[in-house]
């Protein structure tokens, strides 16, 4: 809250900058809670996969993002659906 009383940027320019302030912490915070959640539900994590292409396989390819999941998807069903019905 300002010091007028009402909600909104700060006129001092600090805690609410875009950049390094409170909502650059949020929106890292928010990023962060994705990723993880993507990972618990099992879907894959698109520039986490590509931070570990660069670091650890350095010569292999880079795919686009439709790429990588068309790739995840035929990995993880196949031809068709895992059910027996």
């Amino acid at each position: 809250m300002r010091d007028d009383g009402r909600f909104g940027a700060r006129d001092e320019g600090t805690g609410w900058r875009l950049e390094g302030g409170l909502w650059a912490r949020a929106r890292a915070g928010l990023g962060a809670c994705v990723s993880d959640f993507r990972r618990i539900v099992g879907m894959p994590d698109y520039p986490e996969y590509v931070r570990h292409l660069r670091a650890v396989h350095p010569t292999w390819p880079i795919p686009s993002e439709r790429e990588f999941f068309e790739l995840f998807l035929q990995t993880r069903y196949g031809e068709g659906p895992t059910r027996c019905c």
